[in-house]
C-alpha cells in the first residue's frame, strides 16, 4: 500500500529529524530554543503559535511558553509537507 509506505517513511524522516536536532519528544522547550530546532524565524514561530500548528502550554509558575517535543516534531511534519 503506497499511503502505508508514505506514512513510513514520514515517520523515519521524523525520527531521522529527532535524532540529528536532539530532540526529546518528553521535554518542554522554549519558544526560542523551538524556533532554532526547526530552523525557522521569530516570525514564523509566532505565526505557527497563533495558527495552532504549533501546540504549547503557558505554565502558571513559570514566564513564557512552553513546547512539548512531540509538537515540536509535529510542527515538522506539517512544515515539511507544507501546509
Amino acid at each position: 500500500n503506497i499511503e502505508m509506505l508514505d506514512l513510513l517513511t514520514m515517520d523515519i524522516d521524523l525520527s531521522d529529524f529527532a535524532k540529528a536536532k536532539g530532540i526529546d519528544s518528553t521535554r518542554l522547550y522554549t519558544r526560542e530554543e523551538a524556533k532554532k530546532l526547526m530552523g525557522v524565524s521569530e516570525k514564523t514561530i509566532w505565526r505557527y503559535l497563533k495558527e495552532g500548528k504549533l501546540k504549547h502550554v503557558r505554565p502558571p509558575t513559570r514566564q513564557g511558553i512552553q513546547i512539548l517535543g512531540k509538537w515540536i516534531l509535529e510542527a515538522y511534519r506539517l512544515q515539511k509537507d507544507g501546509a
